[in-house]
């Protein structure tokens, strides 16, 4: 086999693998994309119960059922759901994998957050564990 043959060869391998690669991201893209609707999906059916929502990110709880927490996003599953979606979408894995453990992670926007188990359960039925 000449050199020119190996370079074609290596050519062709390198096109493959490029395009082998170009398609995974593709699939990968298209099944965060699906994850995302899904959880957006449950978020405007599942609701904490002991919220009553005023408008799209205002609500009231009573003082009772605040428990051990009086952080808002403790109680607001609608933007817990949100905030997974949003970091499927920025493709930040590793944290939606550790809130999905449980774990209180830091968010720039919100400090440091962890999610209800109800929110937990219900992401990890509908994307499984990452």
């Amino acid at each position: 086999m000449n050199s020119t043959t190996q370079l074609q060869l290596q050519r062709h391998h390198s096109d493959s693998l490029a395009g082998a690669l170009k398609h995974a991201e593709t699939l990968i893209s298209q099944a965060i994309d699906k994850a995302c609707e899904e959880i957006e999906a449950i978020a405007a059916q599942m609701q904490n119960p002991a919220v009553t929502r005023l408008s799209g990110s205002a609500f009231e709880i009573s003082s009772k059922s605040l428990g051990q927490s009086w952080d808002p996003f403790a109680h607001d599953w609608g933007m817990q759901f949100q905030m997974v979606a949003r970091l499927l979408r920025l493709r930040n894995l590793g944290m939606v994998r550790s809130l999905l453990e449980g774990a209180r992670v830091d968010d720039k926007a919100l400090g440091r957050v962890c999610l209800s188990a109800p929110v937990i359960e219900a992401c990890r039925l509908s994307i499984g564990d990452i």
